[in-house]
Parts: structure tokens; C-alpha cells; sequence
């Protein structure tokens, strides 16, 4: 196998990075949607498509969205809602 460079690194990041990035921002807020099978059943793909929808509808550029997997282990309560994380710079 041959050795990586970093410009090899760099593209392997980028393409990692574009494929859980749906949507581009400034990044004063990051929305990450959790896509795992309880998301996912609990209706998370539903909320990424009218999250976008909105967003682009009012034209709001510094908001950064994207996916992950499953946030670990939930409250047996949380189980039927998806989930999603709100992160504000400095905040």
C-alpha cells in the first residue's frame, strides 16, 4: 500500500466533511441532526428537509447543518423524538 501525503489527508477530509455538511454557513450556528435508526424512524429525515427548506426560504446564511449518527445513549423517554443539537459560536 503506498504511504499517504498530506494532500492526500486533505482530500479524504474534504470529502468526509462534504458528505455530512448538508448545508454551508458562516458557522455563527452549527444544527446537527442525529440520522441513526431511532432518528431516523422518529422522523429526523422530515426534520433535515424542512430545516433547509426554511432556511434558504428566509435566506438565513449563518446557520451550518449537518448529520450524525447516534448521540449515545438516551433517556428511554427521548427514544421516539429526534434529536438535534444546537451549538452557537461563543455560547
Amino acid at each position: 500500500m503506498p504511504k499517504l501525503k498530506v494532500e492526500d489527508l486533505k482530500r479524504i477530509r474534504d470529502a468526509g466533511r462534504a458528505s455530512v455538511c448538508l448545508r454551508q454557513g458562516a458557522g455563527e450556528v452549527k444544527v446537527t441532526v442525529h440520522m441513526d435508526d431511532c432518528g431516523i424512524a422518529a422522523g429526523a429525515g422530515e426534520i433535515v428537509k424542512t430545516l433547509l427548506q426554511e432556511l434558504e426560504k428566509r435566506e438565513v446564511s449563518e446557520v451550518l447543518v449537518t448529520i450524525s449518527g447516534c448521540a449515545g445513549d438516551r433517556n428511554q423517554d427521548l427514544t421516539n423524538l429526534p434529536l438535534l443539537e444546537l451549538l452557537q459560536e461563543g455560547g
